[in-house]
């Protein structure tokens, strides 16, 4: 039952994650928008990143033949979380020098998390309890998804104060708020992900309940990326409609 629930929603979550990504690369090509080409890339990334994990488990395949997949699996979401960091520099910190060190700590983070639970043996990053390391590189990952947060929510309420003043973009005010929780969901994703390896550790199982919660949440996220690029047309006139606010300020 464990074992289904998880290949069920790391399935789901690959599939979720490749087809935004083709969305949006192929939209980048007519916009010429590096923000929209670090999104497309680092999701395309981390949906690999879950095959080339779970197959090799999945088909019972020898150890030594694991770990090249266990690692190729490793680098592609190291190289997916340190994109989405350099997305959010591009997204809300373009000019600014301070951000660009936050992106080179996700990365030094990732990485050196990444080498040091391979000279330990660790090759697939399932041994939080007994390998150090491993917490540098959940930090590097944690790190991105909270930034986004906190910077859409500042944006956000700068906005939301010129709604009540009926002026501003209601639909950029919304996209804000999407990023936000978006931002909140991923990193949930990345809390439940140890509580997972950590049951893994003690138990070599893994809990078809987190399974199922880790995939909901990284749906969420997923959708609510989907919102804030592909808005459908009732979901936009929904968003525009007059507020109470607009009523006042007429």
């Amino acid at each position: 039952m464990e074992d289904a629930a998880y290949y069920l929603s790391e399935g789901t979550i690959t599939l979720a994650f490749l087809v935004v990504a083709i969305r949006l690369l192929h939209r980048s090509l007519s916009t010429h928008a590096p923000p929209e080409r670090l999104l497309g890339a680092s999701f395309l990334l981390w949906g690999l990143s879950y095959p080339l994990y779970d197959i090799p488990y999945a088909v019972g395949v020898d150890e030594l033949v694991m770990a090249p997949f266990a690692n190729a699996s490793r680098i592609s979401w190291q190289t997916g979380t340190a994109l989405m960091a350099l997305f959010v520099k591009q997204t809300f910190r373009k000019r600014d020098g301070r951000a660009t060190w936050i992106v080179v700590a996700v990365a030094a983070l990732l990485f050196a998390g990444g080498i040091g639970s391979v000279w330990v043996g660790d090759y697939g990053g399932d041994y939080p309890l007994s390998n150090p390391w491993w917490w540098l590189e959940w930090l590097g990952s944690v790190t991105p998804t909270i930034w986004i947060s906190m910077e859409a929510s500042v944006y956000y309420l700068k906005l939301r104060q010129h709604r009540w003043l009926g002026e501003g973009d209601a639909l950029l005010c919304n996209r804000m708020r999407l990023w936000c929780i978006a931002g909140v969901c991923w990193a949930l994703v990345e809390c439940v992900a140890a509580v997972q390896y950590i049951v893994f550790e003690l138990t070599t199982r893994w809990l078809a309940s987190l399974s199922f919660t880790l995939a909901l949440l990284e749906l969420s996220g997923v959708g609510l990326v989907w919102l804030v690029f592909y808005p459908p047309h009732a979901y936009r006139r929904w968003i525009n409609r007059p507020t109470l606010s607009h009523a006042r300020a007429a």
